[in-house]
């Protein structure tokens, strides 16, 4: 996966580097420099990058519930997935 890629998916994701961060467990810092092309980006990042991808809602008939309606949270603010 290259740096432009990394970006185009965060894009279709319309997450922030910060939220993006936060789901895949990593900081910040190598999110900016996965994008800038400073870092390779690892083998399980990539993955996970792609299964996010998959996941997102958009091309599937079915609707989904959102998992904290599913779990009934009260801090959605603070969850990365909200």
């Amino acid at each position: 996966m290259e740096s432009s890629q990394i970006k185009s998916i965060r894009a279709r994701l319309n997450k922030t580097q910060k939220e993006l961060a936060q789901l895949l467990g990593i900081s910040i810092k190598a999110i900016h420099s996965y994008e800038q092309g400073w870092r390779s980006i690892p083998a399980h990042i990539e993955r996970q990058m792609y299964f996010l991808l998959v996941n997102q809602r958009g091309g599937t008939n079915q609707k989904r519930k959102e998992c904290w309606q599913v779990k009934k949270c009260e801090v959605k603010k603070e969850c990365p997935a909200w």
